[in-house]
């Protein structure tokens, strides 16, 4: 018997045929709760065998509540028992969602927006996604006092003192703040050599709501001013806002997303990933941070990862992170299998390794990348260990504090014409050994080094040593007004080597970077430790004095073989 519920909902979705295409079309209602609407839209577009979710314009709400709870690890997060997904498409085959006149998605409790899991060809375009209450609060500096900073909370963030700590208050999660970031009320810039500031939690309430954080914000870096506003977390990333986990051809097109519980969109062992237009930025002048950390990461992908025409401002990390997750070796139980551990305990148990993969061997201290053989078999201990057996023997020379990536999922990547600004950290990372273009981009006051060439065997574990990389007719301005570890140029390239002398192949390689406008006070340009193949030319630097001299020379190589500077 067809209930009620069923028939409204059935109601609310008209259905027609264009062009041998399923094409169904969702409207908003108010304030009301649009999950099983939409997530019904989909079903019933996938059961089809593909076509269109076309949404009127408006806003649609959906509730946690209403949220499916499921169970699966993301790299680069924090890892919950359970994840609220809101609307999960899984196994989903050629399936549009589609708002022509712009559609917004509001979220209201914890968890993740949209997950892809073991689709082919999903699109989305027109849609904005962000929360009802970010997992982040803005607060504006009124004064300071005592040693103390006093700072007044955005209406829209619910506030409330608990046992001496400053606790931001969702519809159905609570999370103690812990630092923050200080931006310049006018030109929104993060300010000068304040990079990460803590108050230590503590906060004491003050009358008309305003708080007496534990820090005093005049003293830090350049100083802030009454009138800058302090955004402060928690540094907790439980669930990004958009996961890809074995995904196949996804576009995100005029997508914009903000305000969640981590990442904003995290794709992990996924294949072709393409976001044109939209972006992560704040909703107009009067907010400084869309969100608590990364706007894109990738781990583990293959493929192309296309970022082209989008717009990354004020977020609490990269706009781009492109790497491998290697793990640890720590036990030798026969001559042809290894024992494996995922190492950070934020990046665990997402499947790096399946049979038929090949395994590339990274040599600890040194990080250099040596022997590649083939995944015979996988056998999971736990999230956090594994037993790689491969098709032949392990060779001798590799044992425990050595480390093994996935050399099938790495992927080339382009990002075009983007604009970086305002952000804390790094502005893109590179860490992948296939072809990456860098250029048409705007780098606007990253707070660190606009591009980081990253790569490790010890702390993240984020490998993927770059082979083939161009930038070029980018522009670069008023970067690294602050210090991050490992931002140490303008470009910096700084692979995480515990032993340089003993090195013999150098990690990075064939870096070009030409025809670049570059406005910038005394800082280093370029930083170079264990790369070959550098050529940096034809690019122009203007210079001011601004912001603080570095004091340090404009290129610095260390450990490096045929650089040139042009």
């Amino acid at each position: 018997m067809i209930t009620a519920k069923i028939i409204l909902l059935m109601a609310s979705l008209a259905a027609c045929v264009a062009w041998g295409e399923v094409r169904i079309s969702v409207t908003p209602d108010g304030a009301n709760d649009r999950t099983a609407c939409v997530r019904e839209a989909v079903r019933q577009v996938a059961a089809a065998g593909g076509g269109v979710v076309s949404l009127v314009s408006g806003d649609y709400h959906f509730h946690s509540g209403a949220a499916e709870r499921m169970r699966f690890h993301v790299s680069n997060h924090d890892q919950p028992e359970v994840r609220p997904v809101f609307l999960p498409f899984v196994g989903v085959t050629n399936v549009a969602v589609v708002a022509e006149g712009g559609a917004r998605f509001v979220m209201h409790g914890m968890g993740t927006a949209i997950l892809l899991r073991g689709t082919k060809g999903v699109s989305f375009k027109g849609i904005t996604v962000e929360w009802e209450k970010p997992f982040f609060a803005q607060s504006e500096i009124v004064g300071f006092e005592g040693g103390k900073t006093r700072v007044r909370f955005s209406p829209r963030d619910r506030v409330v003192p608990e046992d001496g700590k400053v606790v931001l208050c969702g519809e159905d999660w609570k999370d103690a703040l812990q630092y923050g970031t200080v931006f310049d009320r006018t030109t929104h810039e993060i300010v000068e050599r304040t990079a990460d500031v803590s108050f230590g939690g503590r906060g004491e309430p003050c009358e008309n709501g305003d708080f007496l954080l534990g820090v005093d914000l005049s003293k830090k870096g350049a100083g802030a001013k009454v009138g800058d506003v302090y955004v402060v977390r928690s540094g907790y990333r439980p669930h990004p806002i958009v996961c890809l986990d074995r995904a196949m051809d996804t576009t995100f097109e005029d997508f914009v997303f903000r305000g969640g519980f981590g990442m904003g969109i995290v794709a992990q062992l996924s294949e072709n990933v393409t976001l044109r237009g939209g972006g992560c930025h704040p909703r107009d002048r009067t907010e400084y941070s869309p969100n608590v950390i990364d706007a894109t990461h990738f781990s583990n992908c293959r493929g192309t990862v296309a970022v082209e025409n989008c717009r990354f401002e004020g977020m609490m990390d990269d706009a781009l992170n492109v790497h491998s997750t290697c793990l640890g070796i720590v036990g030798k139980p026969a001559p042809d299998r290894i024992r494996c551990r995922y190492m950070h305990p934020q990046a665990i148990g997402f499947g790096v390794f399946a049979p038929g993969d090949d395994v590339r061997f990274i040599a600890g201290r040194t990080l250099e990348n040596g022997f590649v053989g083939r995944v015979k078999a996988v056998e999971t201990h736990d999230a956090r260990e594994i037993t790689l057996t491969l098709e032949g023997p392990v060779p001798a020379a590799y044992g425990i504090g050595d480390a093994v990536e996935n050399a099938s999922w790495q992927c080339a990547v382009v990002f075009r014409n983007n604009t970086v600004a305002n952000n804390r950290a790094r502005g893109v990372l590179f860490t992948t050994p296939k072809k990456i273009v860098c250029e048409g981009n705007l780098f606007d006051h990253v707070s660190g080094a606009a591009i980081l060439l990253a790569g490790d065997a010890q702390g993240w574990y984020e490998s993927g040593a770059c082979e083939d990389l161009v930038i070029r007719r980018n522009r670069f301005r008023d970067c690294l007004t602050s210090v991050f570890q490992y931002c140490d140029a303008l470009v910096s390239i700084h692979p995480e080597v515990k032993d340089l002398k003993a090195q013999r192949r150098r990690y990075h390689r064939n870096v070009v970077i030409e025809d670049n406008e570059i406005e910038t006070f005394d800082v280093p340009l370029l930083y170079a430790l264990s790369a070959t193949n550098v050529t940096w030319r034809r690019s122009r630097v203007t210079r001011h004095d601004r912001y603080r001299s570095w004091g340090k020379p404009a290129f610095q190589t260390t450990g490096c073989g045929n650089v040139t500077v042009e």
